[in-house]
């Protein structure tokens, strides 16, 4: 088990992580820094951020949960490419997942190149896509909440 703060950020709580990262808070401006290394944008308003840390290091991933026009949820997740595989995303995307569920969100939208065969597979082991469409080379895809 690994020890991680809430992601609402409230006190402590035991968290098993099949990757072994700690699942903490971060900051907006710390989680835009990060997307933005790695090569990815931000939302435009992001309601909250979590990010993975190996032995108290330096980031390795980062989630953001965001606003979009309708009801649900906008999500990216982000990994540096020296931990990718290695379940980060996983641990990343479930800590979301509950407090998306905390705000009543109930489904995602997340697009990625349709040539992103990865993010394909990652979605599909998380468990939660339910419909996708591909449309000019991207691919959106729905991905509804466990309840």
């Amino acid at each position: 088990m690994t020890t991680t703060e809430a992601a609402t950020g409230g006190g402590r709580e035991h968290v098993a992580t099949t990757s072994g990262a700690q699942i903490v808070p971060i900051s907006l401006e710390a989680a835009e820094a990060f997307l933005d290394r790695v090569g990815e944008r931000a939302p435009e308003e992001i309601w909250m951020a979590v990010s993975a840390v190996q032995d108290n290091g330096p980031v390795i991933g980062v989630a953001v949960l965001g606003a979009s026009l309708t009801d649900e949820g906008r999500v990216m997740v982000a990994v540096a490419p020296e931990w990718r595989r290695l379940k980060v995303g996983s641990d990343l995307i479930n800590a979301l997942v509950d407090e998306a569920r905390r705000r009543g969100v109930r489904h995602f939208r997340i697009s990625y190149p349709a040539t992103a065969t990865t993010a394909d597979a990652f979605l599909r082991s998380c468990g939660l896509m339910s419909a996708r469409q591909t449309v000019n080379g991207t691919v959106t895809a729905v991905l509804f909440l466990p309840r």
